[in-house]
């Protein structure tokens, strides 16, 4: 599902202004301010290479998820080092005045497109903040009948590369496998799969011993995959290595109370608390993609009765290293190693 989202926050006092300027902002748009639009492309690509080091751990994740899902492909392509390399190609485009005419109206088109298509509002206050304001909202913007048609993103071939050379001294690692929609039985095990080899295997070895600043595993229900990853790591390889090695652990390892932490840690990831408005917001997204509260109480239900055969059957089902793909942000002084182990490294 393909939402376009429209946000908006402020006073109570200020509630007309707040309507008017969110549901404003598609109408009052303007596609024809050229230098705006290279000043933009230039805000994103700073931005964009100044959060590398801050989001390493994801750009390796997206890298090494690209190619197993349509959602791991849109992550690539709308947060992933994908996204990263297209602003900078745009910002390098020395674009006549000319091309913009031929931009300008693809947006344009993509404006009447979200104006014909079904809406849903979700207003969040106190009861007399938001009095009448469905009425201020239906009145601006009344709903719209009939479906929009269905969101087919179409994902392009990808460069072979699954690294990336930047100028950060540490390293990010991830490794991640194809895994099930999010609706099958076996994402419950998944999810404390993700939790058991964290804490009782991936921290100490790639944090404790291995000297990076966090490591994590977990089965991610937007791309459809199960991923290992390192957080400001100072190996690449030996990381690698790791992520192998904590399946060959969790072999030989039946710890009952392993079991109930990790299902119990996976619960707490779940019931994660939030500030009111958070609870709501929360609510109004989970209904809109499906995650209702009896889809939620059944999942809760199921990762409670998790057991050590449900993990080994998953384990031995999805994380099979021959279907697995890697990603690593790196310097490029290691580009060389890298290339000697079979990676394919591009610059960001």
């Amino acid at each position: 599902l393909g939402w376009l989202v429209i946000a908006g926050k402020g006073l109570a006092r200020k509630r007309d202004d707040i309507i008017n300027e969110t549901l404003g902002l598609l109408h009052g748009a303007r596609f024809d301010e050229h230098d705006r639009l290279h000043e933009l492309i230039a805000q994103s690509r700073a931005e964009a290479e100044q959060s590398i080091t801050d989001h390493g751990h994801h750009l390796a994740i997206c890298t090494a998820a690209r190619s197993l899902s349509v959602g791991g492909a849109l992550d690539d392509l709308w947060d992933g080092p994908g996204a990263i390399r297209y602003v900078q190609y745009l910002a390098n485009l020395k674009v006549t005045d000319a091309e913009f005419k031929l931009l300008f109206p693809l947006f344009e088109s993509m404006r009447v497109k979200f104006l014909a298509a079904p809406r849903r509002i979700l207003l969040i206050g106190e009861d007399q903040a938001l009095a009448d304001a469905a009425a201020l909202c239906e009145a601006m913007m009344p709903p719209r009948a009939g479906a929009s048609g269905d969101f087919l993103p179409k994902i392009v071939p990808f460069e072979s590369w699954n690294g990336w050379s930047t100028s950060s001294l540490i390293n990010f690692c991830a490794k991640a496998y194809p895994g099930p929609a999010e609706s099958s039985p076996d994402v419950p095990a998944l999810a404390v799969l993700g939790r058991y080899l964290q804490d009782g295997f991936l921290h100490g070895e790639i944090r404790e011993k291995g000297g990076a600043y966090g490591s994590g595993a977990g089965y991610d229900p937007d791309a459809c995959v199960f991923r290992f990853f390192s957080y400001r790591d100072p190996r690449t390889l030996a990381t690698l290595a790791d992520f192998d090695a904590a399946l060959d652990w969790f072999a030989g390892d039946r710890d009952p109370r392993r079991l109930e932490e990790s299902i119990l840690g996976t619960i707490r990831a779940l019931d994660q608390p939030r500030s009111p408005s958070g609870e709501a917001e929360r609510a109004f997204f989970n209904v809109l993609y499906g995650r209702d509260d009896a889809f939620r109480a059944a999942l809760r239900d199921q990762v409670l009765a998790v057991t050590h055969e449900a993990l080994q059957r998953v384990a031995a089902a999805y994380l099979d290293p021959s279907r697995a793909c890697l990603g690593v942000i790196s310097n490029p002084a290691n580009q060389a190693e890298f290339e000697q182990a079979g990676l394919k490294f591009g610059k960001l």
